[in-house]
């Protein structure tokens, strides 16, 4: 079984993001744990599960999810629609990537997140298709 600390995460996420600028990037964390690159005008997202670690850099705010597909007992999925129904149903695992992106695109915390009002006609879902094994959404606003 593999595990993930947060400072291996955010290192591994520091890696990519500096090969991608071609330079030393830091990662910091804002007021509710979300990640931010120091000195940019740029926003990043990251998400892991299981074996993989991913990120999103943009220059509008921006949230990613990746889950790795496992079953989930059919009776979770009414206790998380009571908690987070109104935001959005979630029926399966794309679903719930989705929503832990749009969560994270809005600099939420998911355990507060059934609490907030959401529009979710103002957000944009692209899901994106890593393999079989993991489902993964990106999300902004439109």
């Amino acid at each position: 079984m593999y595990t993930y600390s947060e400072e291996t995460k955010t290192g591994v996420a520091e890696d990519l993001v500096s090969s991608f600028f071609g330079k030393k990037i830091m990662i910091e964390k804002g007021n509710n744990g979300e990640p931010f690159i120091k000195d940019s005008e740029y926003y990043i997202s990251i998400s892991h599960s299981r074996h993989l670690v991913i990120c999103a850099v943009s220059l509008r705010p921006i949230g990613i999810d990746i889950e790795w597909k496992r079953e989930i007992n059919q009776k979770c999925y009414p206790f998380i629609n009571r908690l987070y129904g109104h935001i959005m149903p979630v029926h399966n695992v794309n679903d719930w990537v989705k929503l832990e992106a749009m969560v994270k695109l809005l600099k939420l915390k998911l355990i507060n997140a059934y609490q907030s009002e959401i529009d979710i006609s103002s957000v944009y879902f692209k899901e994106i298709n890593i393999d079989d094994e993991y489902a993964c959404a990106i999300c902004n606003k439109k």
